[in-house]
């Protein structure tokens, strides 16, 4: 059982660590076509030869194409990672919430020694009374 529970955990820390690493490389990916579609409107709007313009809007044309299709996979990989991370931390309180209701047993079982304790006290106490 702890075995599994250890294995499960690290697969969850893995999952999420994956999740992480597409999402910087998704966003760094779209940085640099925004980066690019940027160079080509600054250019374009700096022209004024209407044949380079031209080129220009066609470059900027075909980089926002780009941008466009990397913003999909820039928000499918935020999503996962909102997801792993929302599990990740889930576990974390889980694991808390554990530990808490261990540590609530333990007070549990000490408060009902000491109960016990003065419980055998008492009874001590009144069988030597009745015995006077």
């Amino acid at each position: 059982m702890l075995l599994e529970d250890e294995e499960e955990t690290r697969m969850a820390n893995q999952a999420w660590e994956d999740a992480k690493e597409t999402f910087d490389d998704e966003e760094e990916l779209y940085n640099e076509y925004y980066s690019e579609y940027e160079m080509w409107y600054n250019l374009m709007l700096a022209e004024q030869d209407l044949d380079l313009w031209r080129e220009y809007q066609k470059g900027a044309d075909d980089a926002w194409t780009r941008v466009a299709e990397q913003e999909y996979w820039y928000y499918l990989a935020l999503d996962e990672w909102e997801y792993q991370d929302g599990q990740k931390e889930a576990g974390l309180a889980a694991e808390a919430a554990e530990a808490a209701a261990e540590l609530r047993d333990q007070a549990q079982g000490y408060r009902q020694g000491v109960i016990n304790y003065y419980e055998s006290e008492l009874e001590g106490l009144e069988s030597s009374m009745e015995g006077i």
